[in-house]
């Protein structure tokens, strides 16, 4: 298993095509399965110590991968509510509900 990817330390691009959001859907799946993968690898104990530290640091480039997924579907999902309900919608709500 190779952790050094070079597509694992840039943040995918966002788009609004539905071809680009599975890629990037199908990205962060990969590289949260290749964190996945290595704390397996690394609860064994099975591993030499300096592989183990080589993995953990092939983990922690797949979790910034992940985050940086995770920023760019929050903020497109942040679009999309302001979008849909205008910028004000929480005011609206919250004054219904008062």
């Amino acid at each position: 298993m190779s952790d050094s990817n070079s597509n694992s330390d840039a943040a995918p691009n966002s788009s609004s095509n539905s071809g680009s959001e599975t890629a990037e859907r199908t990205g962060f799946e990969e590289h949260l399965r290749s964190v996945e993968d290595s704390i397996r690898r690394l609860e064994s104990g099975d591993i030499p110590l300096e592989d183990s530290i080589d993995l953990y640091a092939g983990a922690m480039k797949h979790l910034k991968a992940c985050h940086g997924f995770l920023e760019s579907a929050e903020a497109r999902l942040e679009i999309v509510r302001q979008g849909a309900a205008g910028p004000h919608a929480e005011d609206a709500t919250d004054a219904l509900d008062a």
